[in-house]
């Protein structure tokens, strides 16, 4: 559901008349809604705790992969290269068609990067997933 804030030093704000700002996310209750639900996921407590947990699993079963190039994490935000385009696509393929996994993303100029960005609250059983599709898609291709 999309849901947007709006936040500016208070001189801004005071210099806005009414009808100045808008956005079509502004005001709608289901999303105002499902905002509030997510402020209340994120305050639950050790709910940093298990995503950096979650994070560490998952980043330490991209770094023992072979053919998986120059690693690098932050937080839940992983990254690492292939060697080509090719090989990039062939993953890409056989997380999809092997593991049903869909989400890892190409980015970066050359075309050989992929990024992972799974939602804070990724839970054991997916993770568990992920790790076990990382380890028989790197074998199959690169082994």
């Amino acid at each position: 559901l999309p849901f947007a804030g709006f936040a500016a030093r208070k001189e801004v704000m005071d210099s806005l008349e009414p009808s100045m700002h808008g956005g079509t996310y502004g005001g709608n209750p289901v999303c105002a809604a499902a905002a509030h639900a997510v402020l209340d996921i994120l305050e639950e407590p050790g709910f940093l705790d298990k995503a950096n947990a979650q994070a560490e699993k998952l980043f330490g079963a991209v770094k023992k992969q072979k053919g998986l190039l120059n690693p690098r994490a932050s937080g839940m935000m992983i990254a690492f290269d292939l060697p080509t385009k090719q090989a990039c696509s062939a993953f890409l393929k056989h997380m999809l068609e092997e593991h049903s996994i869909i989400f890892f993303a190409p980015c970066g100029i050359e075309g050989t990067t992929l990024r992972v960005m799974p939602p804070l609250t990724i839970g054991d059983e997916e993770v568990a997933h992920v790790c076990s599709a990382l380890d028989e898609t790197c074998n199959a291709l690169f082994a």
